[in-house]
């Protein structure tokens, strides 16, 4: 994920009808009970035709090895800037708050 976070909320918003996006893991589901604009998942892309939460899950658990791991194979996503999630995220402003959906990181160059 390239963090252009109007591109992907934005600009591909009606695309968002198509994802199917499945949280897991306590401390991001605690967190959703009282929602903060700040909240972030970390995204890990999974087959696209999985036909059931048992074999994602069983995929998931074949496909995370440690070696894979090591390579942090994660993206940040600032959760509430799903398009639906949140009402506040149906005005575009919403995604200018650079705390929250922060620019890209690029290394200095060299001189």
């Amino acid at each position: 994920m390239a963090k252009d976070w109007q591109r992907l909320f934005v600009d591909l918003r009606p695309l968002w009808c198509q994802a199917h996006l499945v949280l897991f893991g306590h401390a991001l589901l605690e967190k959703l009970v009282v929602p903060r604009k700040s909240i972030t998942a970390h995204v890990y892309r999974v087959l696209a035709d999985a036909p059931s939460i048992d074999s994602m899950d069983a995929w998931l658990a074949q496909d995370l090895n440690a070696d894979k791991l090591a390579t942090k194979p994660f993206a940040h996503l600032p959760v509430l800037g799903v398009p639906g999630w949140c009402a506040a995220n149906q005005d575009a402003v919403f995604y200018r708050d650079a705390s929250v959906f922060r620019p890209p990181f690029v290394l200095p160059r060299a001189l």
